[in-house]
């Protein structure tokens, strides 16, 4: 069986389990924020043996140690009551995220991707890896500090975005142009850090999947003026060759954080300079799927099915990372504009 873990009506979910059914797999949907109010999980431990029983999205009991291979795709706290009191409500969280850690920690089968792998590959370790493989990455900073931002954006004349470390749930925040009413609200910064990155512009962008040993990359010239183009415009589209050394790096990358599957969002300048910006353990495909004809959720069955056959995904991007020992250079100048 392989186990998918995400809400009912993810459409990622819903079109590889589809592409599963197609080859005859056998497959689970289980839905963690149902498990307060409708579903219920179970886990037994005792005398040499374990299971772990949870209810499926039709409302019947899965046992997951028959699963064979998981993909992790979204993972989500249970909906309760609101609770009058805010600890109480912190508490049953820290309650079901303790269950869901060691549950998932417990099953004996591999991940697409690993909890504790997904869970590490924040920016600063994404980026401190790009550093040591070699990949050029704009100059950043990330602080809480208001005189050390200030100062970067002087440096770079003002050339800067910012963005969070995590999206947060309740809202959208993407990622921002600076600007100089921007410094009237420098000193808040104390609140929680930012990431402060040096502006890359009037480039190409690219939107890369990894899928097991795979990469299907795809790119896009945004709209003049816009900081992240894909949440604009879908026009434009393509299919993208990368050239085999940044296949190669993109792929240890990915190996050094122990993740099987990921999108990676790159820019392309007319020096055909690669410039990586950052990465996401689980990401949207279906757009660049539907945009470029890509077959990314029959890719994604196919990577299920042989991981829940044995097979390791990582070992092609192991190799890769054995290989790149280029030094880190960091994108220090203002690129030029793409042809």
């Amino acid at each position: 069986m392989i186990l998918i873990v995400s809400s009912a009506n993810d459409v990622h979910a819903l079109c590889v389990a589809q592409e599963l059914a197609r080859r005859g797999a056998r497959y689970e949907v289980v839905d963690s924020t149902r498990l307060s109010m409708e579903g219920r999980v179970s886990h037994a431990i005792g005398a040499g043996r374990s299971s772990i029983e949870w209810t499926n999205v039709r409302g019947e009991s899965v046992d997951l140690g028959e699963a064979r291979a998981v993909w992790h795709r979204r993972r989500y706290m249970p909906v309760a009551p609101a609770l009058p009191d805010a600890d109480d409500e912190a508490f049953l969280k820290r309650e079901w995220d303790e269950l869901f850690s060691g549950l998932f920690a417990s099953m004996d089968c591999p991940f697409v991707n690993a909890p504790q792998a997904q869970r590490a590959a924040v920016k600063p370790l994404q980026l401190h890896w790009a550093s040591r493989l070699g990949l050029r990455f704009p100059d950043t900073l990330i602080t809480n500090d208001p005189e050390q931002a200030r100062r970067f954006v002087d440096r770079h004349g003002s050339r800067v975005i910012h963005k969070v470390l995590s999206p947060p749930y309740h809202r959208w925040m993407g990622t921002a142009r600076w600007r100089d009413e921007d410094r009237a609200h420098l000193d808040e910064l104390v609140l929680a850090p930012t990431i402060f990155q040096e502006m890359v512009t009037d480039c190409r962008e690219l939107r890369v999947t990894l899928i097991g040993n795979e990469l299907y990359a795809a790119e896009f010239r945004p709209r003049d003026g816009l900081i992240d183009g894909r949440l604009e415009s879908f026009e434009g589209y393509r299919r993208h060759d990368l050239p085999a050394a940044v296949g190669r790096q993109l792929k240890a990358l990915a190996a050094r954080l122990g993740l099987v599957f990921c999108t990676i969002d790159l820019k392309l300048t007319n020096e055909g300079e690669y410039v990586f910006l950052e990465l996401n353990p689980q990401g949207q495909f279906l757009y660049i799927e539907i945009l470029t004809g890509m077959p990314l959720s029959r890719a994604f069955a196919e990577l299920l099915i042989d991981v829940a056959d044995g097979a390791d995904p990582l070992a092609d991007a192991r190799a890769a990372a054995a290989l790149t020992r280029a030094p880190a250079r960091a994108a220090t100048r203002e690129l030029a504009p793409a042809v």
